[in-house]
């Protein structure tokens, strides 16, 4: 392995394509070792038409990770497709190597920044620590945990979903959080995030008799214009109360010591499960407030987003891909609104009767794989905003929004304003340390290839992201596109009024712009450091390095002024901080020094 050397343009290693296949190199070299040391136990796998081998390193990790996967498995008679090394080091003896990335790499969803090779894929999952590689010309997969021991219930429930994702996702496929329930010959896809009801239908759907290829999680193949559900794992979800009720499907369950309000547990099933079923029609549930369950339109934008936002969340270097297979997938059949009564046990007999019956004269639509955009909003104390701010991001009309809040330690209800929103955004936490700190967070996080940002008291003029979409489309050398802010001056009675003209702004708010993720790969990301003057050195950076910034004549950004702004009162001094000015210095020591030679040079001749 190379040593780091942290690039000047950032604090973040620059990983090479050479880099990223010689770790996977070395963790799959220890991998061999540890089957060496402990005996090589083999199982195949049927998913969709393509055959994996789990190559185990001893027994200590199979009774955990394939109890979930045992309703796929087949004769280990013709060679596989893939091949997934699967190993920990307590029972092997063999220990990992050291991490090639510092901590700050590792994201909340699992991408490790700055690897970013399209044919080794990596990820590392704090909540299991484990680390996942696969390189897919050589179709060849790890996946390392230090123990099985104290092993997330989750992840027993649905082992090897990130590898599976990589290769499915290079065979068209995709991984979809959902379940798929129904008629053996025609099924229904039932999707939304946590908590909208979806395992509750599936399980009621069991219960009933219906056929069940999966809860959490299945595979969407499309076939000759067909749309197929892939059974991945034998398990569903069950909430606490609920346990009695439906524990006669499985005689083994995790998390059966969960109580109400904490995470759901997890059963294996025995019955009602196929491994493939044609999806006839897909819907989103939400509650209603009558017995009966029925349906209702909903717009096919809402349904691909109810789809992808879980799916985006969870599963490592998914993005704007994923949002296509999903988008195409779902244009197949016919799209409705669950709307769940609150007699459960009729919640069947509607699923029924729509996979017998659905929607006749469905057309396929079109489909316009509209851009996703990741949009960061950094949170301090700023709950009472963020209605608004969002509300300015959805009045886009947009259709592939993902918009991610980060709680810079606030200590306002910002749960309570997530929960009032009226759309899904990921939430995602840390200690107070500055904007520049909080949308570093959002950016690693971030699935998009798009990026905006938005300070949770500023808004989006409606057309803004419509206009940078289109320029950044037919320009596409342009990193950058960078419009003009807006001043709005809070009033007495708590409205805004316009301010100065946007010509005489200060020319770099962050907000007012949107990023190609390229561009932080070659200008890196914003200080940390710097509470404020971010932007300035962020855009200074930028054009040190070349850049492409297009600067447009309209405004796209309102930046509200009132009393809590962050730099209400603060002097000059305060808001060019030391560092910045040295950091300019440096910046231009640097310069010169590379002139130099060239000045010689010239003399000499």
């Amino acid at each position: 392995m190379t040593d780091i050397i942290p690039s000047h343009r950032s604090d973040l290693p620059h990983r090479s394509e050479a880099d990223q296949q010689a770790f996977f190199n070395e963790v799959l070299a220890l991998a061999h070792a540890a089957e060496a040391q402990s005996g090589a136990i083999t199982h195949d796998l049927l998913i969709a038409g393509t055959r994996i081998r789990l190559v185990f390193a001893g027994p200590a990790l199979v009774p955990l990770l394939l109890p979930a996967l045992s309703h796929l498995l087949v004769a280990a008679n013709t060679d596989p497709d893939l091949v997934l090394h699967v190993w920990d080091s307590a029972s092997t003896g063999i220990e990992i190597c050291p991490p090639p990335v510092a901590q700050h790499c590792f994201s909340d969803r699992g991408d490790i920044w700055t690897f970013h090779s399209q044919n080794v894929l990596s990820a590392f999952h704090w909540s299991e620590f484990s680390l996942n590689l696969m390189d897919i010309p050589r179709q060849t997969g790890i996946f390392w945990v230090r123990t099985g021991e104290g092993l997330p219930y989750w992840t027993q429930a649905s082992p090897f979903r990130t590898l599976l994702h990589w290769w499915m996702s290079s065979k068209g496929h995709q991984l979809v959080h959902a379940a798929a329930v129904g008629l053996p010959e025609a099924g229904v896809l039932i999707t939304g995030r946590g908590g909208v009801g979806k395992s509750t239908t599936a399980l009621a759907c069991l219960e009933a008799g219906l056929a069940y290829a999966g809860d959490d999680y299945v595979l969407l193949a499309v076939r000759e214009d067909h749309l197929f559900a892939h059974s991945l794992y034998r398990t569903a979800k069950v909430n606490p109360a609920d346990m009695d009720r439906f524990a006669r499907f499985g005689p083994r369950m995790l998390g059966e010591n969960a109580t109400a309000g904490e995470a759901k547990a997890v059963m294996f099933l025995d019955e009602g499960l196929v491994t493939c079923m044609p999806i006839v029609a897909a819907v989103t549930p939400r509650f209603g407030t009558a017995a009966e369950t029925i349906t209702e339109p909903i717009e096919p934008a809402l349904l691909v987003g109810a789809a992808t936002y879980t799916t985006l969340a969870q599963l490592p270097h998914a993005g704007q891909s994923t949002f296509d297979i999903i988008g195409q997938a779902l244009s197949l059949v016919p799209g409705l609104r669950l709307v769940l009564g609150h007699d459960v046990a009729r919640v069947p007999d509607a699923v029924a009767a729509l996979a017998a019956a659905p929607p006749a004269n469905h057309v396929p639509a079109e489909v316009a794989a509209p851009a996703l955009v990741s949009v960061i909003i950094p949170v301090f104390n700023g709950a009472h905003f963020l209605a608004e701010a969002v509300q300015s991001l959805l009045d886009q009309g947009h259709p592939q929004l993902e918009i991610i809040v980060v709680d810079d330690g606030s200590d306002d209800d910002l749960r309570a304003a997530i929960d009032a929103l009226p759309v899904q955004v990921r939430l995602l936490h840390q200690a107070n340390s500055g904007p520049a700190a909080a949308r570093n967070r959002g950016l690693r996080a971030a699935s998009a290839d798009l990026i905006g940002f938005l300070d949770v008291d500023d808004i989006w003029p409606r057309g803004k992201l419509a206009a940078a979409l289109g320029w950044l489309e037919s320009h596409p050398a342009c990193d950058v596109v960078l419009g003009k802010a807006q001043l709005l001056e809070q009033m007495p009675d708590g409205s805004y009024q316009y301010v100065g003209s946007p010509a005489d702004s200060f020319p770099s708010y962050i907000g007012a712009g949107l990023y190609r993720r390229r561009v932080f790969e070659a200008v890196g990301i914003f200080d940390p450091l710097l509470r404020f003057a971010e932007d300035l050195d962020w855009f200074a950076n930028a054009d040190r390095v070349g850049a492409v910034i297009d600067r447009l004549d309209m405004i796209s950004l309102h930046v509200r002024r009132h009393p809590a702004n962050s730099t209400r009162n603060k002097s000059t001094a305060d808001l060019t901080p030391v560092r910045l000015l040295r950091k300019a210095l440096a910046a231009r020591a640097s310069s010169a020094i590379r002139e130099t030679p060239r000045a010689n040079a010239g003399a000499a001749v």
